[in-house]
């Protein structure tokens, strides 16, 4: 899971679903604990059992995500070991615009060969043109001429 090297786009999808999954489990306990109609008797139990249970939601998601941006330092072409910038306090900040928005090395670096799909050519000197078809059969008939 984390050899190899991770674009932008995938990094960015990856960290939205991946968080929102976790809020969206965190707001269903905190809803679910208090579903018993008695918030105010057990106010205390359900905040109690919130914080007990936050852990073994965001704790497993916080190691999936650095696992996840180790690839994508790696394709920024830098070791693994940079998550640690994203561990200290204010490093987070710093850490998250560089993965997410610092394009990664173009070619083949120590981590492997560029993501598919990525431009690694020059734009060829002749466009690519699509066939145009003629007659009645088009579609959208003659709004398209």
């Amino acid at each position: 899971m984390t050899s190899g090297r991770m674009g932008r786009q995938r990094w960015w999808l990856m960290t939205v679903v991946l968080w929102g999954v976790a809020t969206f489990l965190l707001f269903s306990l905190v809803a679910f604990l208090a579903s018993t109609g008695r918030v105010n008797e057990y106010a205390f139990l359900v905040l109690f059992y919130a914080i007990l249970l936050v852990p073994f939601i965001v704790l497993p998601a916080y190691v999936i995500w650095l696992l996840i941006s180790i690839r994508r330092w790696h394709d920024l072409g830098q070791s693994g070991w940079w998550n640690l910038i994203l561990v200290v306090p204010g490093g987070l900040l710093v850490g998250l615009i560089v993965l997410g928005f610092v394009p990664g090395d173009e070619g083949t670096n120590s981590f492997g060969a560029p993501i598919v799909g990525r431009r690694t050519s020059p734009v060829p000197d002749q466009p690519r043109v699509m066939p145009v078809r003629q007659g009645k059969d088009r579609p959208f008939g003659r709004a398209l001429r």
